[in-house]
């Protein structure tokens, strides 16, 4: 018997992991700074938080539309295509946090 998903590579699973450790760690940092009452240290942890649970929305969408437009060739890039979802949208919000005074 095959493989259930042949679409899922090792680069996807460890990209999916990524995502998931990086939630919590982004979210545990956030719960810590407000314990602490250090208000804008939490407000930034919990951007970069809510960068990261869009992930998950941002990639299932970019691979279903894929799929949808007929390009079938994407079951062979879903490594990447994860890490794409993932660290380009949290480069973004690093950047405009760190340009902010």
């Amino acid at each position: 018997m095959g493989e259930p998903y042949p679409w899922v590579s090792r680069s996807y699973q460890w990209g999916l992991v990524l995502g998931a450790g990086l939630w919590i760690a982004t979210g545990a940092t956030a719960y810590a700074a407000i314990r602490q009452r250090q208000f804008a240290r939490h407000r930034a942890w919990m951007v970069r938080n809510y960068a990261v649970t869009f992930f998950f929305i941002t990639f299932f969408a970019a691979y279903d539309l894929a799929l949808y437009a007929g390009w079938e060739w994407i079951f062979g890039y879903t490594g990447p295509l994860v890490f794409i979802c993932l660290l380009l949208p949290l480069a973004v919000v690093e950047a405009l946090l760190r340009a902010r005074p």
